[in-house]
C-alpha cells in the first residue's frame, strides 16, 4: 500500500443501523490496535453514501481518560490531499484553470527543476506525482510546530522551497534528476504547491477556499486545518509506543499544511466519501461534476504508475479494487477506502502508528457485505441516517447518582420518546466492565447498577442511542 510520512483494546459497542450477519469485527480491529499499539481508533462503513456501521475504541487522550468517539478529531495525515484534489476540480469546473498549463502561468513566481530547466511542470503532474519535485525531509522535519499552528505561511513556505536562494532551497535535495513527466515520485510538496496554485489563481487561501466550497455545504463540522480553529479537548492525541508505554507526541504543526494537517472526524468524513461515491453530489449538493468525478477516478500516468488518478489512487483489498487514500505522520495512521463495484466505503481514523494492515480492512468490506441501509435512511447535516429531522430530536438527559457510589448508583436517561439504548461502563484503562442493551426504553428510564466488584477509581458510563452518545463519570469509593 501507500503509506507514506504524511500520510488492545477495547470494546465499547456497535451503532446497529442495519442487520447484519455477525462476525467478530470488534476482535480482529482490537487485535489490530493491540498488535501496533495504537491507542484509539474510529472506524465507520458506508453503504451506498449512508453510514450503516461505526464503532469507537481506546482513547483520543490518555492521560486525561478521554474515549474515542464518533466526534473525535483525528489528524488525516496525506487523506488531506484529497481534499486538494477535490478543490482543484471544483475551482478547473468554474473555468480559469488548465491542469496541463505551465504552472508559472499562475505563480508569482517561476519554478522550475534545476536539472531540466527549459522543461515545464504542470498542475496535473502535481497532481499525479510526476512533477520531478522532491520531498527533503532534511529541511521538512525542522518546518514542524507543536502546540501552535506554523507561523510561515504556505506562500512563503513554497517560494522558500521551490525558488534558488530561499531559505529550504536545494537543488539535490527538493528536485529530482528527471525529466518532469517521466518519473513517479510520491511527492508532498508537489501537491502542497497544487494547493498554493489555487491560492494564487482564487485570490483567497486553501484553507478558506475548502472551507467554502467543501466544508460548508457538506456539513463537516469537527474540521479544521489549524490547531487555532480547533477544540483541542476534542482533537485525538498522537502517540508513540516505546519501552512498554505511550508517549504523547503532542498536537504538531507545518507550513505546507494542505498535504496532512487536516483534523476531522469520522462523521464528517463520511460526508466528504459520501459525496464523492455519489458522483459529486452529497445532501442536495453538487460539490464536483460527473466530468470531474470521472476524471479523478480514471487512471492518470499507466506508463508511470497503474493506479494512480487525481491524488487518489486504486488499492487492492481483498478481492476488491478500491479507490482511497492512506495517510501516516508520527502517531497518525489513517485509511479511507471506496469499492465502486458494491458502493461501500470504509474509514479507519487513529492516534497511533503503522495502523495500514490489508486484514482489518478487508474485515470490515466483508462485515459490510452483511449491512444495508434502512427503507428511507438518509444521510444529513446532523450526522448518523435518521427518518427524524433534526428539529425533532429526542431531548436526551443522563444523571448517576449517587456519586460517588459505593455498592451501586442509579442511572437515570429521559428522553422524548421510547428508544433502544446501549449502556457499557469503562474503566480509566478504556476496558469495559459492564455492558447492557435495553431495547425500547422508557421516555423516563431508571436502572440500579450494582458495582460491589470493582476496584475504587474513576469509571466512564456512556449511554448511546440511534442519535447520540451521551457520556458521564462516575467515581467508585467502597
Amino acid at each position: 500500500m501507500k503509506n507514506f510520512l504524511r500520510l488492545s483494546m477495547l470494546f465499547l459497542f456497535t451503532i446497529k443501523i442495519a442487520t447484519a450477519q455477525v462476525i467478530n469485527i470488534d476482535s480482529i480491529l482490537q487485535a489490530a490496535m493491540f498488535e501496533k499499539h495504537v491507542p484509539g481508533l474510529s472506524a465507520l462503513i458506508l453503504k451506498k453514501g449512508i453510514p450503516v456501521w461505526q464503532n469507537n475504541y481506546g482513547y483520543a487522550r490518555i492521560e486525561d481518560s478521554i474515549p474515542v468517539t464518533e466526534n473525535t478529531m483525528f489528524m488525516l495525515a496525506s487523506i488531506s490531499k484529497t481534499f486538494i484534489s477535490t478543490a482543484v476540480m471544483h475551482a478547473f469546473e468554474d473555468g480559469g484553470i488548465n491542469l496541463d498549463a505551465d504552472i508559472n502561468t499562475y505563480l508569482p513566481f517561476e519554478i522550475h527543476n534545476p536539472n531540466y530547466p527549459d522543461e515545464i511542470i504542470t498542475l496535473r503532474q502535481l497532481l499525479t506525482h510526476t512533477s520531478s519535485l522532491q520531498d527533503n525531509w532534511t529541511v521538512l522535519s525542522l518546518g514542524y510546530t507543536f502546540g501552535y499552528d506554523s507561523p510561515v505561511t504556505l506562500g512563503d513556505f513554497m517560494k522558500g522551497y521551490f525558488v534558488p536562494g530561499g531559505a529550504w532551497y536545494s537543488e539535490s535535495g527538493n528536485f529530482y534528476d528527471e525529466k518532469p513527466g517521466t518519473a513517479y515520485h510520491y511527492c508532498n510538496e508537489g501537491a502542497a504547491l497544487a494547493a498554493y496554485i489555487l491560492e494564487s489563481i482564487e485570490g483567497i487561501s486553501f484553507a478558506d477556499y475548502t472551507q467554502a466550497k467543501i466544508f460548508d455545504p457538506l456539513c463537516m463540522n469537527n474540521t479544521s486545518w489549524f490547531l487555532s480553529g480547533a477544540d483541542t479537548f476534542n482533537v485525538a492525541m498522537p502517540y508513540r509506543w516505546k519501552d512498554g508505554d505511550y508517549l504523547a507526541n503532542g498536537y504538531y504543526c507545518y507550513p505546507d499544511y494542505p498535504n496532512g494537517q487536516l483534523r476531522t472526524s469520522v462523521i464528517s468524513l463520511a460526508k466528504f466519501l459520501a459525496m464523492i461515491m455519489n458522483n459529486g453530489s452529497w445532501n442536495g449538493q453538487q460539490i464536483l461534476s460527473q466530468s470531474s468525478i470521472d476524471a479523478t477516478f480514471s487512471l492518470q500516468v499507466p506508463n508511470l504508475d497503474s493506479t494512480q488518478g487525481i491524488i487518489w489512487y486504486q488499492y487492492v483489498i481483498g478481492d476488491r479494487t478500491c479507490w482511497g487514500h492512506s495517510g501516516g505522520d508520527a502517531g497518525v495512521s489513517t485509511n479511507m477506502y471506496f469499492s465502486p463495484k458494491d458502493s461501500t466505503g470504509i474509514i479507519t481514523l487513529t492516534n497511533g502508528n503503522n495502523f495500514y494492515l490489508d486484514g482489518p480492512l478487508d474485515a470490515l468490506f466483508d462485515y459490510a457485505e452483511g449491512l444495508e441501509p434502512l427503507p428511507g435512511d438518509s444521510f444529513t447535516c446532523y450526522g448518523f441516517p435518521t427518518n427524524v429531522t433534526a428539529a425533532t430530536l429526542p431531548n436526551n438527559t443522563l444523571s448517576l447518582y449517587p456519586n460517588p457510589a459505593s455498592d451501586y448508583f442509579m442511572m437515570e436517561f429521559s428522553t422524548n420518546e421510547n428508544e433502544d439504548l446501549l449502556i457499557v461502563m469503562k474503566n480509566n484503562l478504556g476496558q469495559s466492565v459492564y455492558f447492557s442493551s435495553e431495547k425500547n426504553a422508557a421516555k423516563d428510564f431508571k436502572k440500579e447498577i450494582l458495582i460491589p466488584q470493582l476496584n475504587d477509581g474513576i469509571y466512564f458510563l456512556e449511554v448511546k442511542t440511534a442519535h447520540k452518545v451521551i457520556t458521564r463519570k462516575i467515581v467508585i469509593a467502597h
